[in-house]
């Protein structure tokens, strides 16, 4: 690498970052990650380094390329001069994974110091190969054992595992340092159909891999014949075209085509610095017509940011359809969510009233589901309804648009004028596969010009509420299926821990039967003495015995039961979750242990929900343990972080570490979704329903840090009522 900085200036800017010129004439670029250290500069790029800004610039690639790359922040502070020469061997990070490779993954422990971890260094029982463990942009303790400042190399280890569950508690509510990777993780894009062209059958595996990794329909083709073929059927949103394909049409002359045939699909030329600079005049005319072209080796920022900057596609769905439903179709609380999502509707459009109606088939009528209004209802018109368009949009799917009643509508709409007088109104079915049928009406009490697009914006607030209509009942099943298959597991541990219990209370039975007869038998005082001391001794052992035994059955009554929000001290249902667990732990070879707080801790809950959500927490941990560390067991953690501050802003974490596989940080939030699990047997449907429980509760559930081969924590937090000492 050169060490001395040259002056430039940006010529002009590219998607992918800034387009430069050196003082010999020399172009070259400076991708985006490469334009500062700090993220909101470069957040505003463009503006920071406006075409004709003038500065230094630091090569990173040698002079046999015949196009090269350079960096304006190393300029400003190369961290291998400063940083890295504090870093010692024997030192642990959580680093971010930033490439992935057969042979490692490359791991960035501070800001701009990257080093390998090497597959041979995962523990035995990892058997995939690197890609499928590692993504960019996950998490991973390592520690660094050898550095090489001259060839500014780093060679990373895993930490020795830990031998018993002793988590730096110091570290607790600390996140992982993070990166311009992690960052644009973080609002990772849209799902797209993506169609990418390729012949390189490994280059194509990792551009694939990288987009499917970020949630992205990937249809793969080797040649520019296949690709034209596709998109007649697929219509992709995007193409990312290699222009040396090797057949009889290349990658400029399938740009070519694609651009002047199917305009809606936005063209990504890739090539390597080399071939650009040969295929300059059309690469640059290609770019002309709203072309963009991406530079190999191609990173995930770089997707990542040709991903963000994409249009969205309205042909297909109005934006305000799309606003709607990403704020509301996955609403925790469906009743609050459709309330405002008929306030927003009727607001947007200026009616005064919206109405959500429900209709029952079986007994033809019609209800009031909920409704938003400035004036007043009468209520006791409802019954009549199911005489009027309420039910011909419910049953029939019929669709009412009326702008200005007049006389000759009374007829009709008689039943709805009864329930509020109007003169304006439009009334949609609401798409659900359910016993109950629904309408959506908004209406007004004047005239009201009803537009195309209005309409439309009415029925996509329409399937809005049918999606949280749906997601509402089946999380209901779910939580039904899931108490019962919870209720199932629970069985089981509860038999086993009686058959341990009433062993013991038997021969402590038996003897005591002994000690009487012995008592009986016997005239002298100081045997009697001594027989009615183990009598009293076999009493006190039978009660205690007993007492477990009716404390585990109120354990399992306390999770079965329905039970409304009651005071609860949430260490004592802790641990009555970690002993309904601790049959299958055993089992496992995992420790579980839980350390109490100083002080007690008290919240207004279900004591059935928390248990179940702590329940499936454990029993998650514990099952990907011995999923993947099948013999060599584990451990799981759990500890209290309260911060009960007496007001409504009081809450208490629970935290749940495990020494499991981890998970990809780019999943962290997908593993909530039903349906997604990672084991064959898995259901997909515990974290969901845990979700929806604790946000009942006005809390929140979410995992705090995930190292791949290192474990993850889990945190509920939960609305605190109060602490106090023991």
């Amino acid at each position: 690498m050169e060490q001395n900085a040259t002056p430039a200036r940006v010529i002009k800017h590219l998607p992918l970052g800034l387009s430069i010129e050196l003082e010999n004439g020399q172009r070259g670029i400076v991708r985006i990650r490469e334009t500062s250290w700090d993220a909101r500069d470069r957040a505003r790029w463009r503006e920071k380094f406006p075409v004709g800004w003038r500065g230094q610039v630091l090569a990173l690639r040698g002079p046999n390329h015949s196009f090269n790359e350079y960096s304006i922040r190393l300029v400003e502070n190369d961290p291998w001069e400063t940083s890295a020469r504090r870093i010692e061997p024997g030192e642990t990070f959580s680093g971010i994974v930033t490439n992935v490779e057969d042979f490692g993954a490359f791991v960035e422990i501070e800001t701009g110091i990257t080093g390998l971890l090497h597959h041979k260094q995962f523990p035995r029982w990892v058997t995939k190969k690197t890609p499928e463990i590692f993504w960019p942009g996950d998490h991973v303790r390592v520690t660094v054992a050898q550095v090489d400042m001259e060839k500014r190399h780093l060679v990373l280890e895993l930490p020795p595992p830990q031998q018993g569950p002793e988590p730096a508690l110091e570290s607790a509510g600390k996140n992982p340092k993070t990166s311009a990777l992690q960052e644009a993780l973080a609002n990772t894009p849209r799902r797209r159909k993506i169609l990418l062209v390729e012949d390189n059958q490994r280059q194509s595996q990792e551009i694939s891999g990288m987009l499917k990794q970020l949630g992205q329909v990937v249809e793969h083709v080797t040649s520019a014949e296949e690709a034209l073929e596709l998109v007649a059927t697929v219509a992709p949103e995007m193409a990312l075209v290699d222009v040396s394909l090797s057949n009889e049409m290349n990658g400029i002359e399938l740009a070519q085509q694609l651009l002047e045939n199917y305009p809606a699909i936005r063209i990504i030329i890739t090539t390597d610095g080399a071939r650009a600079e040969q295929l300059k005049a059309a690469l640059e005319d290609l770019q002309a017509h709203d072309a963009t072209l991406l530079l190999k080796p191609i990173h995930f920022e770089d997707l990542l940011t040709i991903l963000s900057d994409a249009p969205i596609d309205a042909g297909s769905i109005p934006t305000q359809k799309i606003t709607i439903l990403s704020r509301y179709a996955r609403a925790s609380r469906p009743r609050a969510a459709i309330l405002g999502l008929l306030r927003q509707c009727r607001e947007h459009l200026g009616f005064d009233t919206a109405i959500l109606f429900s209709f029952d088939p079986l007994h033809r009528s019609v209800g009031i589901f909920e409704k938003h209004s400035e004036l007043v209802i009468n209520t006791q018109a409802v019954t009549s309804l199911k005489f009027s368009p309420v039910r011909d949009v419910a049953e029939d799917k019929d669709i009412v648009l009326l702008e200005d009643c007049q006389p000759e509508h009374e007829a009709r709409f008689r039943y709805l004028l009864e329930l509020l007088p109007m003169k304006a109104c439009v009334g949609v079915p609401v798409p659900v596969k359910l016993p109950q049928q629904y309408a959506l009406f908004l209406l007004h009490s004047r005239a009201h010009r009803i537009s195309g697009e209005q309409r439309l914006y009415v029925e996509s607030c329409a399937l809005a509420t049918g999606a949280m209509l749906e997601q509402d009942t089946f999380r209901e099943q779910s939580k039904l299926i899931q108490r019962t298959a919870l209720i199932g597991q629970m069985t089981s541990s509860v038999i086993h821990e009686m058959n341990n219990m009433l062993g013991p209370l038997t021969t402590n039975v038996e003897t005591l039967q002994l000690n009487v007869k012995e008592l009986r038998k016997t005239s002298a005082e100081t045997a009697r003495e001594t027989a009615v001391k183990s009598i009293s001794e076999d009493i006190v052992e039978i009660q205690a015995n007993i007492r477990r035994v009716r404390e585990t059955m109120q354990t399992v009554v306390n999770l079965i039961r329905k039970s409304k929000n009651e005071v609860l001290l949430v260490e004592e249902i802790v641990k009555e979750t970690i002993h309904l667990i601790r049959d299958i732990s055993h089992q496992a070879k995992v420790v579980i242990k839980f350390t109490e707080p100083e002080k007690m801790t008290l919240i207004r809950a279900q004591a059935s929900a928390l248990e179940q959500v702590l329940f499936n927490l454990f029993l998650n941990a514990v099952q990907q343990i011995a999923h993947y560390r099948a013999g060599q067991g584990g451990w799981v953690y759990a500890w209290l972080e309260p911060n009960c501050t007496g007001d409504a802003n009081g809450m208490v974490r629970i935290c749940i570490e495990d020494t499991g596989p981890g998970i990809h940080a780019s999943l962290w939030e997908q593993v909530f979704d039903a349906g997604y699990t990672t084991r064959e047997e898995g259901s997909g449907i515990g974290l969901y329903i845990s979700r929806n429980l604790v946000d009942e509760m006005g809390g929140k559930i979410y995992i705090r840090e995930s190292n791949l081969l290192g474990g993850t924590t889990f945190v509920v937090e939960l609305p605190c009522h109060m602490a106090g000492t023991k």
